[in-house]
């Protein structure tokens, strides 16, 4: 967005912020707006579709957990909206009917277990740290914990849509974080190491820092 690119110049050059920080800032605000603007669709969408409660959870879940392990984004914001409404309606018209006592159970565990072995995905704009790449790590498995008491406690007392609207949610969240892992490579890799210290100590040299790990 064009607007977000003249906001973040305008606090450069105010002082704001500094020019290390531009990427993570613009990356930032333009996920903040477009999450805004993009659950009003979503759950419009998802509300025509499976009814409320199913979106309502679904939706809560989906963000609760992005926030934390994050995921896939498009490059422009046209495509992650297109590729977020296809990849929703794949869920609330052809996942959500399947859905039982069986496949509920079997789409949590593995979308619990992709979370807790591969989030938090370190997406190259944001130059996480190790430490905040730790604390994430803590917060995404903090809230897997969290759904699923919400879950256990919804299929004790029978609250299926809650319970479906929770599950979708999970799968989404997994989802888009695999195609994350699977387009850039593991969230924890040498790479994204490298770039977050380059882009924290522009004196850094690759070369002489493999010359002293071997």
């Amino acid at each position: 967005m064009q607007a977000i690119k003249i906001i973040t110049k305008y606090f450069i050059n105010k002082g704001i912020i500094d020019d290390d920080s531009a990427d993570w800032f613009q990356y930032g605000l333009e996920k903040r707006i477009s999450t805004v603007l993009t659950s009003v669709i979503f759950f419009l969408i998802a509300i025509k579709i499976s009814g409320f409660w199913v979106a309502f959870m679904y939706l809560s879940s989906f963000y609760f957990l992005r926030v934390r392990i994050n995921g896939y984004h498009a490059n422009t914001y046209i495509g992650c909206l297109l590729a977020s409404i296809f990849l929703e309606v794949i869920l609330l018209k052809g996942v959500l009917p399947l859905l039982n006592k069986d496949s509920t159970v079997l789409l949590n565990a593995i979308s619990f277990a992709a979370i807790l072995i591969w989030a938090p995905f370190n997406h190259p704009n944001m130059h996480l740290s190790d430490c905040e790449l730790h604390a994430c790590k803590i917060g995404a498995r903090i809230r897997v914990f969290i759904l699923m008491l919400l879950e256990i406690v919804f299929a004790v007392f029978s609250k299926q849509q809650l319970l479906w609207g929770i599950t979708l949610g999970n799968t989404m969240a997994a989802l888009l974080l695999a195609v994350a892992i699977i387009r850039k490579g593991e969230n924890t890799n040498e790479t994204c190491r490298k770039k977050t210290v380059e882009s924290r100590n522009p004196e850094y040299d690759p070369s002489r820092h493999e010359k002293m790990a071997s």
